[in-house]
């Protein structure tokens, strides 16, 4: 692996157990992501997730170990930009290098053209990769049924693949466990907004271990427990919220910028749709019936953005702050259309960020932050 990624982590790492105010099993989940990024050992029952708008209850329901390759540094496939343009979405490219450092079976979701090459690129390797084609268009009558038979279509092949079969009950439990992290994250983001318990960076570090476990029930019980903990409120100067292109570990770059500027981030739009609406399987009666329900969750209530929804669906959840950060990776261009509706709905000061994993960026960010806070603070103050 990749030394100076390596370093970024263990240096991350560090940062969290240098917090003043830790949650008293914090252990756990650096352990998660100690494993999953520095001492990762694959299993026959692996499989590389290429995007969250594979519905993850499929891939668990089966009993298969979603390993997710979403991205978060360019120090992990730095070695493999030649086969990329200079342009490319830095997602696309993180995420090969991550997944070149495992060469398991894989997943991949056609959300744009650079993942359809990065599916070729991948297959030049003698790599297993299955593919899900999406909808290019939400508004098309036949859209959702489209997404409905590509994903039956993909249970299907995993089914032959791994010689087991999706069973209900099985499906159901998978349902079950996953909306119940969902509304602990849900818990812990709004704890952090009321109370602001501890630094942004260290909710990020939280939420973005769930991507490294495969005990889900064992992760669930350690996030109530930080729940559960007893946590001191702390005067905040002003409240940011952070959404947009969604953050994944070791990504971290602007709540280090906040955190030295000495304001917390309280509120981030977590990529797990934690904060959307869940769904029932109870009157379904076969695993089809349940799969349709659960593509239909994921398709009219995902932020992805070739799936914008006509109402920003998180502007609810902004309303009660001082300010949001939209954070726009380079190359994402297309989550830029749901900046001009929120920009419209907001009444409140918004400030677009468009960045990359590099840290060449940092002051300049730094000084653009620090008068949007100022602008903040004194709306405030009148």
């Amino acid at each position: 692996m990749n030394n100076k990624y390596i370093e970024t982590v263990k240096s991350l790492i560090n940062d969290i157990r240098n917090e003043k105010n830790l949650p008293d099993n914090i252990e756990y989940f650096i352990q998660l992501i100690e494993d999953r990024h520095l001492n990762y050992e694959s299993s026959e029952d692996d499989i590389a997730i290429f995007s969250n708008m594979i519905p993850e209850e499929i891939i668990r329901g089966l009993g298969l170990n979603p390993i997710w390759c979403l991205g978060g540094s360019l120090d992990i496939g730095d070695k493999y930009f030649d086969l990329f343009p200079r342009d490319v979405d830095p997602v696309v490219l993180s995420s090969y290098g991550m997944y070149m450092e495992k060469k398991i079976p894989g997943i991949i979701a056609f959300q744009n053209d650079s993942y359809r090459k990065l599916a070729w690129l991948i297959k030049e390797q003698e790599c297993e990769i299955f593919t899900l084609d999406m909808p290019a268009i939400k508004d098309m009558n036949q859209s959702s049924e489209i997404y409905k038979q590509n994903v039956w279509t993909l249970v299907k092949d995993l089914e032959k693949k791994y010689k087991r079969q999706l069973l209900p009950y099985k499906l159901f439990k998978a349902h079950h466990d996953i909306q119940h992290i969902r509304n602990l994250m849900k818990k812990l983001i709004e704890l952090q907004t009321s109370k602001g318990i501890f630094s942004s960076q260290l909710l990020h570090f939280i939420l973005s271990s769930y991507y490294c476990t495969n005990d889900l029930v064992e992760y669930a019980r350690n996030l109530e427990s930080v729940l559960n903990q007893t946590w001191c409120t702390y005067e905040k100067r002003i409240s940011l919220g952070i959404v947009g292109s969604p953050l994944f570990f070791p990504n971290s770059k602007i709540f280090k910028i906040t955190q030295d500027l000495g304001v917390e981030i309280d509120f981030m739009f977590n990529e797990n749709n934690m904060f959307l609406s869940g769904y029932d399987l109870t009157e379904c009666n076969d695993v089809k019936a349940m799969i349709g329900c659960i593509v239909e969750y994921y398709f009219n209530y995902n932020l992805i953005p070739h799936n914008i929804r006509e109402d920003v669906s998180y502007q609810k959840y902004l309303s009660h702050l001082d300010g949001v950060i939209y954070h726009v990776l380079k190359g994402q261009i297309s989550y830029d259309y749901d900046y001009i509706k929120l920009e419209e709905a907001l009444e409140l000061p918004i400030i677009r960020l468009e960045t990359d994993y590099n840290k060449e960026d940092v002051e300049q960010i730094k000084i653009r932050l620090e008068a949007f806070i100022e602008m903040v603070s004194g709306l405030k103050a009148v």
